[in-house]
This record gives structure tokens, sequence and C-alpha cells, in this order.
């Protein structure tokens, strides 16, 4: 029972909580589980296994995002190596880019330049090499001509441009950088010792050109002047002639040599020389000397190159053999590092799959086989010790696995009994799903019973077979009729394409309209009709959505900005219409009639004339609006009905205040007379108000003011309500008028005669001239009580009974006046008469 419940909490070797395990585990997945390998370096905390997952992984994306975001740099490093690798030896260039792009190290770069498979990763990295060093090796060394042209036109130092002239092989290049070298000393070591000879004489011919010898002294005297010749003179001086401008070329000649090939050079000049005509005398002597000399000088310096040549060839043959000899001990040190790394990796995968809960069989009996071959052939190790230190912990690690490794294998026959019963399970169910109606569940649920099928793939080899053929023969008769669906779905997902393509047509018909509302309700129709439409080919399904949600957006975009311009439209009427409302509420309440009355009418066609603001609020603004107009031209229509009860108001409240004062007192106020005296004053500027309502005020206000002054006269004293001063003055002018009345009783007298003796003493009075000077004292009489009624008014109130007697005495008399008075002149009446 041990047994099977430790099959039963069995788990996958890589989520096993050792790390090497998990290690060991990503090593032996194949390249089928590359999801698990990803989900594993992106997932997995331990350095060794995400590094273990990287060499499993080809996807260059993958690859990029590790270099660049991996926590710890050992795996950064390693991950940008593994892309160097694919960015050189990939054939698909857009791989390799992708691949490159991680590249920034000059070394990187150049090695990139020179190796890459693929021009479009070689140009790129040239293109991101700035070092001139770096260059120059490309330059130098990279085996495509492109490259090294490239390379050698982005180099701008001459130094190194005239060291890849110098040291480069390759003779386009060479020849390239040395069109730009014109120091001598460069040039002279590069025909000396480029290492192309092509770039060799091109130097010597730039040194010939830019740096040509001084001209030599003519080795013959100048020739006398011609005298008279005869035939045969002239012909052996000019044999002569020859035989010195053969001798001097043949000079220059050798005098011009360079290092290749110069002593068969010497040799034909030598035989040309021989050759020559004879000539003799002192210029033959000197030309042969000279001829002697520039060979001897020639053949020196050729044997000093040699020499020198040589001596580079035998430094360079001991330098080469010491750097054999380091890289064989390296690489020999190397391996046994690397041998002993391995065994000792083995030593710890088996030690670690002897204690691993979750270990693989698979992995138990490669770890045993991997010991095995190691003990037979440990191979390279630094020293005696070291191997048998390995090999006897080999031999310990050998026995501790076996163990693990039997009961692995117990535990690999109680999995495959069990994996044969869930594979029968699988068969039915593959089998019944042949007949399913609906494919496209029957589609997914296959998918599902592969991957269970390679999750149990291993079943008792006496059943395994049979198994598998029924399995396998379920699944390709269910494959046929999902073939057959396929075809189907794919001529309908045609049928969708073109009615989708007709809809982005229709959208993008409609994503200029500028009828927001319907043109709105049109495009959200064709969305439904679009989600409605099934699915179109999956490579121009997201084209198609693609062009259709552009279209749409454009809609949507164009009817959203001129939505805001109407909200800023909206807002600034708003503001204006606000603005309106609180004027026209300011007014709603004013008295002057006309004026109010006139800026409202402003106001309404100020409204008309503002525009329109959002719907939402339009009615609301309206309505106060409307409101306060409404509410002022209702008053307007009662307006003299307000006025008189503010005037009523008004004169009520100087009552009210005067009442105050009235208040019983045991004592007049220290300013009774001056507040009397101004609410005398305010009374009289408030309007007046007619009707019974009027008088009954201004009674009530005078009969007021009559009694504070009946109450305190001594607080009136030496002010215009002073009750004495003003009764001395009535006094005065009632007793004026009665005077009048009194001095012109005779007209009170005459009123009782008969008409006839009226008339009779009137025509005495004209007989006698007596007429005139009546009526000028009658004038002067009305002018006098005139005055008189005038210069009342202006005296304050007199209250009390002797006040009102007063009034009554003065109106009686200037009643008895205007009664007496005559209308008309008396003759004027006798005239009216006749």
């Amino acid at each position: 029972m041990a047994l099977l419940d430790r099959f039963r909490t069995l788990r996958p070797p890589w989520e096993d909580p050792d790390p090497g395990v998990r290690a060991e585990a990503v090593r032996g997945l194949h390249a089928d589980d590359a999801a698990l390998v990803a989900t594993i370096l992106k997932s997995d905390p331990d350095v060794a296994v995400r590094k273990a997952a990287l060499k499993k992984i080809d996807d260059v994306a993958l690859l990029s995002d590790t270099a660049r975001s991996d926590a710890d740099a050992s795996v950064r490093e390693e991950a940008g190596e593994i892309l160097l690798r694919l960015a050189s030896e990939s054939l698909d260039a857009a791989a390799a880019l992708q691949a490159a792009e991680l590249a920034t190290e000059a070394r990187q770069l150049a090695s990139l330049a020179r190796t890459a498979r693929t021009a479009a990763v070689r140009e790129l990295a040239i293109g991101r090499i700035s070092d001139a060093k770096t260059l120059a090796v490309v330059a130098k060394t990279a085996e495509d001509p492109k490259v090294r042209l490239h390379a050698l036109e982005r180099l701008d130092d001459p130094d190194a441009r005239a060291d890849v002239a110098l040291k480069s092989e390759h003779k386009d290049v060479a020849l390239a950088a040395l069109e730009s070298v014109t120091d001598r000393a460069r040039l002279e070591e590069i025909a000396v010792h480029a290492r192309a000879k092509p770039a060799a004489r091109r130097a010597r011919a730039l040194l010939d050109a830019l740096f040509p010898a001084p001209r030599a002294e003519p080795l013959l005297r100048p020739r006398a002047p011609e005298t008279d010749e005869t035939p045969e003179e002239r012909a052996r001086r000019e044999a002569h002639e020859h035989a010195v401008d053969s001798r001097r070329a043949l000079v220059l000649r050798v005098e011009g040599l360079g290092d290749e090939d110069v002593l068969a050079l010497l040799r034909e000049a030598q035989d040309a020389w021989g050759r020559l005509p004879p000539l003799e005398g002192r210029p033959a002597e000197e030309l042969r000397r000279t001829f002697e000399k520039a060979v001897t000088v020639v053949r020196e310096r050729h044997e000093r190159g040699q020499r020198e040549k040589e001596a580079r060839a035998r430094a360079d043959k001991e330098a080469q053999k010491g750097e054999l000899e380091a890289r064989e001990k390296s690489e020999k040190e190397q391996k046994e590092r690397q041998n002993h790394k391995r065994l000792a990796e083995i030593c710890q995968r088996a030690s670690t799959l002897a204690k691993a809960e979750g270990a693989a069989l698979k992995d138990a009996e490669r770890a045993m086989r991997e010991i095995r071959a190691a003990l037979q052939d440990p191979g390279p190790l630094p020293g005696k010790r070291e191997r048998e230190s390995l090999v006897e912990k080999l031999k310990q690690t050998r026995a501790a696995l076996y163990p693990r490794l039997q009961e692995l294998r117990e535990a690999d026959e109680w999995k495959r009994w069990a994996n044969t019963q869930v594979q029968e399970e699988l068969v039915a169910k593959m089998e019944a799903l042949v007949q399913a109606a609906d494919l496209e569940k029957a589609g997914i649920e296959l998918h599902v019973l592969n991957d269970r099928w390679r999750q149990f793939s291993q079943a008792r080899k006496q059943e395994a077979e049979a198994l598998w053929l029924r399995f396998k023969a379920a699944r390709e008769a269910l494959q046929a009729r999902l073939e057959e669906h396929r075809k189907q779905m794919a001529a309908q997902e045609q049928a969708n394409q073109q009615r989708k393509l007709a809809l982005c047509e229709q959208a993008e018909a409609l994503s200029v309209s500028t009828d927001w509302l319907r043109t709105a309700d049109k495009i959200k129709a064709l969305q439904a009709e679009w989600k409605s439409t099934g699915a179109a080919p999956r490579k121009e399904q997201k084209k198609l959505w693609e062009r259709f949600h552009a279209a749409c957006d454009r809609f949507f975009t164009a009817r959203k900005q001129d939505l805001e311009r109407r909200k800023q439209e909206w807002g600034t009427n708003l503001e204006k219409k606000e603005a309106l409302v609180a004027q026209a509420e300011a007014l709603a309440q004013s008295t002057e009639w006309d004026k109010a009355a006139e800026e409202i009418r402003k106001l309404q066609t100020e409204w008309k004339a503002a525009g329109p603001v959002k719907k939402s609020k339009s009615e609301a603004i309206w309505l106060r609006f409307k409101g306060a107009c409404d509410a002022f031209f209702e008053r307007y229509k009662s307006r003299d009905q307000i006025t008189a009860e503010e005037n009523a108001r008004a004169r009520e409240a100087l009552i009210a205040e005067l009442e105050a004062v009235a208040a019983s007192r045991e004592e007049a106020p220290d300013d009774l007379g001056p507040r009397i005296q101004d609410l005398l004053g305010r009374w009289g500027q408030a309007k007046a108000l007619a009707g019974p309502k009027g008088a009954k005020l201004n009674e009530r206000f005078f009969a007021l003011r009559d009694r504070l002054m009946e109450a305190w006269p001594e607080a009136f004293k030496g002010t215009d309500l002073d009750p004495e001063a003003n009764r001395a003055k009535r006094a005065k002018l009632v007793a004026r008028v009665e005077a009048l009345v009194q001095s012109h009783s005779e007209a009170g007298a005459d009123s009782s005669l008969s008409l006839a003796d009226r008339l009779r003493e009137a025509l005495a009075t004209n007989a006698m001239g007596g007429r005139a000077a009546r009526e000028a004292r009658w004038r002067e009489a009305v002018r006098e009580v005139e005055q008189a009624e005038a210069a009342w008014k202006r005296i304050g109130p007199v209250p009390g009974e002797k006040g009102r007697e007063q009034e009554a005495r003065f109106s009686r008399a200037c009643g008895t006046f205007q009664e007496r008075r005559p209308r008309q002149p008396l003759s004027a009446s006798l005239s009216d008469k006749h």
C-alpha cells in the first residue's frame, strides 16, 4: 500500500522541490514540450533550472525577453549568447535580425559582422559599430567583401586605414584602404611589408607619384654642337649615343627595382647589359661602375629584406608555436575541467534522483547509464587523485541509486497497469465521440483526449498495441468527420466574409455623415448585425474587424467632437441665459415701471438671439426667465395699485415711527423737536395718497403730531413747530383778515339793498367818479388776503382747541371776505343786464 500511495501522489519531476531534479527533468524534455519549457523558464526560482530551460528554447522573442528581464545576470548573459549564436547561424533573416537586436558589445557586433550567415544581420552589425579598432578588425578579416568595404567606408581614422592596407590579406579592401594613405613612412612600410602583394605594388607606385626621386645628373657630358660630319662619322656618333642611352636606361631600371622578383630582374638586366654594343672610353667606364653599384645596392637591399622577412617568419612561427602550445594546454585544461564538471554533475544528478520522491524512471535509468559509461571511461581529469576520488564517488552514487531505480521500476509497472485502465476509458470515449452530433465540441474534446492519452501513454506491453490501434482508428474516423465539418465551416466563413465586407462598406459610407442621431442608430444596427454574423476566415477576420471598427470609430469620434463643440456652445449660451435670467429676476420687483418694462423687452430680444442650451437644462432656464418676465408684467398691470400700496406703506411706516415717539413718556425726549421736524419733512416728500385712505392717514399723522406738541410744547421752542410762536403769528393774520373784512363791510351792507337801489348807487358812484377808487381798494384787499393765506400755510401747526379756533376764525374771515368780494366791476354787471 505504501508503494500505491506513493504512486497516487506522484508528480512531474520538473515540479520536484529539489532544483537538481527539476534541472535534470528539464534536460530530458523534448521539442514538443516547448510551452512547458517556456513556463519553467519564466516561473522557476532556481538559476540552474532556468539555464537548463534556456538550452531547450529557440524562440527568439522569449530569449530576448529573458535576456532583458531575468533577475539573474548569468541567465541574462547565457540568453544573450544563445541569441548571438542564433543571429550568426540562422538563415531566417527576420529571426536572425530579431536575435541580433540585443547585441551591443563591440566584440559581439564584430563577430556578427564577420560570421553571420545573413547579409541583413551583417549590415546591421556594421551599422552599430562605432569603435575604429573594431571596424578595422572587421575590414581586415570579414569573409564577405561587401562587409569589408562597408566597414572600411565607416572607418575615418587614417592610421587605422593604413593598418588595414598593411595587414589585410584581402586585395580589395587593402587597395581601397591604401587610396587614402598619404604619409610617406606609412607608404614605405606598406610597400615593404604589406600582406597583399597588390597593395605593396600600389604603395610603391604612390610613393613614386607623391614623392618622386631627384633627377639624376646626366652620366655623359653635353654633346658638343654639331659640325659638318660625314655619314660615317654621324653613324659612329649615333651608335655611340645609342649605346650610352641603353646603358643609362638599364642603370635607371636597376635603381628603380622593388622587392618582388628582384634577383630575376637583376639577372635580366645583367644579361641585357652584356648584350649591349661595345662602348669604350671614360663614359663607358663610368656607366659600368654606376650599373654595378646599382646592382650591388639593389641586391643588398633585397638580401636585407629577405633576412628581415625570414626573421619575421621565424618570430611568427615561434609565436604561433607558443600560441599553439598554450592553446593546446588551455584546451586540455578546459577539457579536464569540463569533464570533471560533467562527472560531478552526473554524481549530483544521480544523488538527487536517489533521494527525490518524484523522480522519473527514465531519468533514473539515464543517470545509471551515465554512471556506468563514466566508470568505463572517465575521460581526462586534472590528476590521479581527482580521478580516483571521482571514480569512488561514482561507485558510491551507483550503489545509492540502484535501490531507488528498482523501486521506480516497480512503480512504473504499477503505473502502466493503472494507465491501461485509463487508456481503455479513453478508447471508449474516443469511439463514442466518433458519433457525436456537436462537432465543434467534439473537436475540443479530441484535443483533450489526445493530451490525456499522451499523459497516460505508457501501458502494459501486452495490451498497449491493441489499445493504441483502437484509439488511433477512432481518432482518424473523428478527424475525417471534423475535416468535412471544417470544409463546410470554411464555406460558411467565406459567406460571412462577404457579408462582413458589405458591412464594412456600409459603415465606411456612413462614417462621413453628420446626421448624428439617425446615423448612430444605423451604425448600431450594423454592429448588432456584425455580432450576429459568424466568423470569417482567420487570416481575414482581424483585417475586416479593424476596417469595420475604424469606420465606426471615425463616425463616433466625429460625433463626439461635434457634441463637445455643441456642449461648449451650450455652456456659453447657458451662461448668457443665466445672466439674462438674473437680470430679469432683478427687474421683476422693480417699481420703475416704464424703464423696467423697456429693459425686460430688451432681455427678451437677447434671449431669442442667445442660441440653444442642453435639453436637460433648457426647460428649467426658460421657465425661470419666463417666470421673472411674467411676474414683472403681472405687477405692471397693477402698477397704480402697487404704487398706492407702497405709498401707504411708506406713510404707515412714518406714522408707526411717530407713534413710537408718541408712546406714553414722563418727559419729552431730548431730540423730540428735530425728530418731529424730520418726520414732517419725510411725510412731505412721500407721494401723496388720494382718497379716503389718504385722508385717514393724514388725520392720524397730524393728530399724533399735535398730541406731541400739546404734551411737550417746550420741546418745540425756537423751531418752526413752536406752538406759542405759531399761535401768535396766526393771531396776527386772523386779526389782519378780520380787519379787512370789517373795513369792507359795506359790501355786506350793500348786499341787503335791492337791485334797483344798488343800480342807483352804482350810477351815482359812476357819476361822481368813485368807481375806479373802489375797485382799486378791493384789489388791494384781495392781494392782502391772498398774502395772508400764503403766510398762514407757512406757519407751523398750533395744536389743541386754540389752534382749531384760530383755524376756524381765519377760515371764516377769509370766507366772508371772499363772499363779499365783487366778482366783477359793477358797470360790467349793469351792461350785462342790459
